[in-house]
């Protein structure tokens, strides 16, 4: 899923922000209703009923989430992108406090939803490469180990050029460039630039019959 992003985010915005909310709202209806009703001793059936139901209500959040992602699903991508961009730099600048973290976190999302309704394009290709970027970067922690679990496990004056947290920095970069290339040169395709002029244009929808004054 990080690689499409990185490299095909524009082509597949919708479908991966309509798959994220849906995934969300399957595993928060799960772990809410398990945590309050089931027990030690719950038996097996209970716990597939739960995820069949869970499962149903992601599906039909995946549908509906789809039929207005059109419209919200670059707002979201720029904020998420924005909170992880904003994210980063508080580590790099050594901020410890949960507050503050969580401030900086919120006006991240804030002025990256906001720089979304203004640079539709940019955050369609670069904002998708960005954050599916860190999604493969993050990914290949999971195999490899060695990817740092929060802000307090990276010590700056302490990394060594064979550490592996150097690779995956190094890898995130490669791929955030690489991928934003590729999204602007190749795959962000005709039928995309059709959509951004049908966007641009005020006068789009309007009956062509229509004259202007009394004719």
């Amino acid at each position: 899923m990080g690689a499409a992003m990185t490299f095909a985010g524009c082509k597949f915005l919708y479908q991966f922000v309509s798959t994220f909310i849906g995934v969300m709202i399957t595993l928060v209806f799960y772990l809410v209703i398990s945590n309050l009703f089931f027990g030690v001793k719950t038996t097996v059936g209970p716990k597939v009923g739960l995820i069949i139901v869970a499962l149903a209500l992601g599906s039909a959040g995946v549908y509906f989430s789809y039929k207005f992602s059109r419209r919200f699903a670059i707002p979201i991508i720029a904020a998420g992108a924005g909170a992880f961009g904003f994210k980063l730099l508080s580590n790099v600048a050594g901020i410890r406090n949960e507050y503050a973290a969580i401030g900086i976190l919120v006006l991240g999302a804030v002025a990256g939803a906001f720089l979304g309704y203004k640079l539709n394009h940019l955050v369609r290709t670069v904002g998708t490469a960005f954050l599916g970027a860190y999604i493969l970067t993050r990914g290949a922690g999971f195999f490899f180990g060695g990817f740092p679990e929060g802000a307090s496990d990276v010590k700056i004056h302490e990394i060594k050029g064979h550490d592996k947290i150097v690779w995956y920095f190094v890898g995130f970069i490669v791929a955030f460039i690489a991928g934003s290339i590729v999204q602007i040169k190749f795959v962000d395709n005709e039928d995309l630039q059709n959509e951004h002029k049908e966007n641009d244009d005020v006068f789009n929808g309007e009956d062509e019959d229509k004259k202007c004054g009394c004719f």
